[in-house]
C-alpha cells in the first residue's frame, strides 16, 4: 500500500466514523452530546446536525488523510534511500512499485511525532477557544493523571507533546516484544525466558488465581500469599450437615468467546447448566425481573401502570431539553424508567445493599449493571426479544457443587505447575528495594518469613497495601485509600425438609421491614447443593456495615 493509499483509506475511515456518529446522535435526539460538541473548538462549522455530519465527515477525512500521507511518504523515501543502489530498480521504479518493509522502531518514532503534534495542536485550540466561566477541557485535563506536568496551557501543551509522542513511540515496539516472548513457551524447569521471573501474588481470590493460572501455563515461577485458611474469597462454598451454600449467589457469564473456552476447559466436567429465574418482592408482590410489561400491568394494576409511563415521558421531555447528563444513580435510573419505575424497582433495594442514598452513588453503577435496559427495551422485548444480552441472560452455567470449585481448580493447576499456593499467609511488610526487586514479610503459623520477588501483582484491599509498602506511600495516597469505605454482607442460610422453596435463581427483596436485600435457593442452581432430593436451603443476603447494628446482632438474633 503506498502513501495516498494509505491516506485515503484512513480519510474514508474517519470520515465515516464521524459522520456516523453525528448522524447517530441527530436521529437519537441528542443534540447535545457534550462528547463530540467539543469538536466544534477544532473543526469549524461542525455541529451535532444533518448538515455537520457531513461538514464533520469531510473534516475528519481531510485530518486523516493530511496526518497519514506525509509520515508515510517520509518513510517510504527514507527506506527506498538506504537500499543499495547499483543493482536496484531507480527510486522513481521503487516507489511505483509500492513494496516498503516496516521498520517498528522509525515508524513507531513516525507515529509518536505525530501523536505528540496532535496533542500540543488540541490542546492550543481549547485555549484560543476558550469561553470565559465555561469548563476548560476537562476530558484533556484527564490527561494530568498519566503524562506529568501536563496541563490546558501553552507550557502544559508542550510537556504534553513530549509525552504523548514519547511513549508512543516506544509503545509499538515494546508491544511487539512482549508479543513474541508470549509466543515463546518455555521449557518446564526455568530454561526460558522466564528463567530470571519470580511473581508474587497477594491474595488467593478468583483475581489473584486467574493471574496465577495464566502466569502457571507459562511456567513462571511463582507464590500466592492468602491471607484466610482457604482460597476463594469472597468466591466461599460452604459446607453443613451436607448442605453447600456459596456466601451470595454468583454466576458464571461472559461473551467473550476465548475466556469462556477457557473456562469450560478448567471446570470440564464438573459444570451444570441453570436456568435463570429472578423476581422482585414489592409491596407483597412478585415481579418478573427484567421488568416485563404484561407482568407489571397485572401487578401493579393500569392506574400505577399508566402513572409509570406518563413519568417516564417526563423524565424523557426533561432529558430532551437538558444538556446535563446524569451524576448520580438517580438520575441515571429515572433517565431510563422515569420516577415511579425507579421508585418501585430500583431505590429501596439499591440503597439496602449500599446503606446510603441514591443520590450519593454515581451514575457508572447504572451502565455496569443495567447496561442497554430501560422502559424502551422493555417494551421492544415484550414484542420482540433482544438478542443482545449483556448481562441479564437467561441461563448461565454454574459449578455443580459451588462456586468455589472454580478458585479449587485455579489453585489445583498452580500447585501442579510452577507455583504454590500459601495459605493463612498474611503480608506483613512489602520492601521496595528498585525495579523488578522486592523482599516481602507474612506471617504462617511457624513464624515470619521473607520471601524475594522480582514482580508484586495485588489484588488485597488498598487499605491494606499502602500500610505495607516501603518507602511509605505519601499522604495524598494514604489519606485516600483510608477514605475507602466498605459493605460488609451476612448470609443467613435456613436448611429445609422441603423439596422446593421457590422456583427462583434469585428473588430481590425490595421491602424496608425486612432484614435481607435478596435471598437465593442454591438447589436451584445445582441439586448437589443439598443432602437429598427431600432437601432444600435458603440464603438470605442481609448487607450491612461493620459495626452497625444488624453487624452487633447475633446469630440466634439474626
Amino acid at each position: 500500500m503506498n502513501a495516498i493509499s494509505l491516506g485515503l483509506s484512513c480519510a474514508l475511515l474517519a470520515g465515516a466514523a464521524l459522520g456516523g456518529a453525528t448522524l447517530w446522535l441527530v436521529l437519537q435526539g441528542n443534540g447535545s452530546s457534550y462528547h463530540l460538541s467539543l469538536l466544534v473548538h477544532f473543526f469549524p462549522g461542525y455541529s451535532i446536525t444533518w448538515t455537520g455530519a457531513v461538514v464533520g465527515a469531510l473534516w475528519a477525512g481531510a485530518v486523516a488523510f493530511f496526518s497519514t500521507t506525509p509520515v508515510a511518504m517520509l518513510y517510504y523515501l527514507k527506506l527506498l534511500s538506504r537500499q543499495p543502489t547499483d543493482s536496484a530498480p531507480s527510486k522513481g521504479q521503487r516507489l511505483k512499485e509500492e513494496v516498503a518493509r516496516l521498520k517498528k522502531r522509525e515508524f513507531a518514532m513516525a507515529i509518536g511525532l505525530l501523536a505528540g503534534t496532535a496533542m500540543f495542536i488540541a490542546t492550543a485550540l481549547l485555549i484560543v477557544n476558550h469561553v470565559p466561566g465555561k469548563p476548560l477541557g476537562p476530558h484533556l485535563k484527564l490527561f494530568g493523571l498519566f503524562l506529568p506536568g501536563y496541563k490546558v496551557t501553552w507550557v502544559g501543551s508542550a510537556l504534553g507533546s513530549l509525552w504523548h509522542g514519547s511513549t508512543t513511540a516506544v509503545w509499538r515496539p515494546t508491544r511487539d516484544r512482549v508479543s513474541e516472548a508470549d509466543q515463546q513457551q518455555p521449557a518446564k524447569g526455568g530454561d526460558g525466558p522466564n528463567r530470571d521471573l519470580q511473581v508474587t501474588i497477594l491474595g488467593a481470590g478468583p483475581a489473584g488465581l486467574a493471574a496465577g493460572h495464566y502466569l502457571a501455563s507459562r511456567d513462571v515461577p511463582l507464590n500466592v500469599l492468602e491471607l484466610n485458611d482457604y482460597v476463594g474469597g469472597l468466591c466461599l462454598t460452604e459446607e453443613v450437615n451436607g448442605f453447600k451454600f456459596d456466601l451470595g449467589g454468583h454466576r458464571w457469564f461472559t461473551k467473550n468467546k476465548e475466556l469462556h473456552e477457557w473456562f469450560l476447559k478448567l471446570m470440564e466436567g464438573e459444570l451444570v447448566t441453570v436456568q435463570r429465574t429472578s423476581r422482585i418482592y414489592f409491596d407483597g408482590k412478585y415481579y418478573e425481573y427484567p421488568i416485563s410489561i404484561k407482568n407489571v400491568l397485572g401487578n401493579a394494576g393500569l392506574f400505577t401502570s399508566v402513572y409509570a409511563v406518563l413519568s417516564y415521558c417526563r423524565a424523557a421531555a426533561r432529558d430532551l431539553l437538558s444538556d446535563k447528563e446524569p451524576v448520580n444513580l438517580r438520575e441515571a435510573f429515572v433517565s431510563q424508567f422515569g420516577e415511579k419505575l425507579f421508585d418501585m424497582f430500583f431505590r429501596r433495594y439499591t440503597e439496602k445493599v449500599w446503606g446510603c442514598p441514591c443520590e450519593e452513588i454515581s451514575s457508572d453503577w447504572v451502565s455496569q449493571r443495567s447496561k442497554g435496559l430501560s422502559i424502551l427495551t422493555t417494551i421492544k422485548d415484550a414484542i420482540i426479544k433482544s438478542r443482545d444480552v449483556v448481562s441479564l441472560v437467561d441461563e448461565f452455567v454454574y459449578p455443580r457443587d459451588g462456586y468455589q470449585r472454580i478458585c479449587d481448580r485455579m489453585a489445583e493447576d498452580i500447585e501442579s505447575s510452577s507455583g504454590t499456593v500459601h495459605l493463612s499467609s498474611p503480608v506483613k511488610r512489602i520492601v521496595y528495594n528498585g525495579p523488578h526487586d522486592f523482599t516481602l514479610t507474612y506471617d504462617t503459623p511457624d513464624g515470619d518469613r521473607e520471601q524475594h520477588a522480582t514482580d508484586v501483582i495485588s489484588t488485597i484491599p488498598a487499605t491494606h497495601l499502602v500500610k505495607m509498602i516501603e518507602p511509605k506511600c505519601s499522604q495524598a495516597v494514604t489519606d485516600a485509600a483510608n477514605s475507602l469505605r466498605f459493605r460488609d454482607l451476612i448470609t443467613a442460610t435456613v436448611m429445609l425438609k422441603k423439596e422446593q422453596v421457590t422456583p427462583d435463581t434469585w428473588l430481590y427483596v425490595h421491602d424496608e421491614d425486612l432484614l435481607f436485600a435478596r435471598l437465593h435457593e442454591p438447589k436451584n442452581w445445582s441439586a448437589a447443593m443439598v443432602p437429598g432430593p427431600e432437601y432444600t436451603s435458603v440464603v438470605c443476603e442481609c448487607f450491612c456495615s461493620r459495626d452497625d447494628e444488624l453487624w452487633q446482632l447475633s446469630d440466634e438474633q439474626i
